[in-house]
């Protein structure tokens, strides 16, 4: 079972290295371009003065280890006073759920619950992740959209895969997506807080009746 997921972070290391490096180049070609107006005998003697006077590349170093830190710790500021909490807001929707309680079959006990996301096309329905002794089900915010279900048993598989956020930022704990899988034609994802905590819940399927039950309000 994979850990906890951790507040979002900035990976700092990562944003500075680059921000340094992008800082630096750019400012080494200015440094060049503005060495293009004088006359060298040489093209070495050029780059000596590149390297070695402290109006070019020294400067050049410098400016860029400023800029990297100061994009750093303002990206590190963002992502924990803004992003994150937004975050967790989006993946903690708001929602009711005695919405779906008449759904539920007779004598079905439900055992977990907990505010959740599923994808439909490219948007995220917002509603509550509800798992019962007998289904796995969705049941969405808006009255007009139909629950989602899956029943209990071999044929359901639990799994999580990494959301593709972190390929396109550098932003560590981004939550694992959940996927739901009934057969190989069949495959939902959702979006929870601690993707972890739900894993757990089919971590012991045979004991799902020891479970502490809740009810839907």
């Amino acid at each position: 079972m994979p850990p906890e997921t951790g507040r979002v972070q900035l990976d700092a290391w990562s944003v500075f290295r680059r921000t340094t490096f992008l800082a630096f180049v750019i400012l080494e070609v200015i440094a060049w371009q503005r060495l293009g107006g004088i006359r060298f005998r040489r093209p070495l003697h050029k780059i000596l003065v590149l390297l070695i006077h402290p109006e070019f590349t020294r400067r050049s170093l410098l400016i860029a280890l400023l800029v990297g830190s100061l994009v750093t710790i303002l990206g590190v500021v963002l992502v924990r006073l803004v992003v994150g909490p937004l975050l967790d807001r989006w993946l903690r929707p708001i929602t009711d759920s005695s919405i779906g309680s008449f759904h539920l079959g007779p004598g079905e006990r439900v055992v977990a619950t907990t505010s959740a996301r599923k994808r439909a096309g490219r948007s995220w329905q917002p509603g509550s992740l509800v798992l019962t002794d007998r289904r796995l089900w969705f049941f969405p915010e808006a009255w007009s959209m139909e629950p989602w279900s899956a029943p209990l048993g071999e044929g359901l598989k639990m799994s999580v895969e990494p959301s593709r956020i972190p390929r396109w930022l550098p932003i560590r704990n981004w939550p694992d997506r959940l996927v739901a899988e009934i057969d190989p034609d069949r495959r939902d994802i959702l979006l929870v807080a601690e993707p972890a905590t739900v894993l757990a819940w089919f971590s012991a399927p045979r004991s799902i009746n020891s479970l502490p039950s809740f009810t839907l309000h």
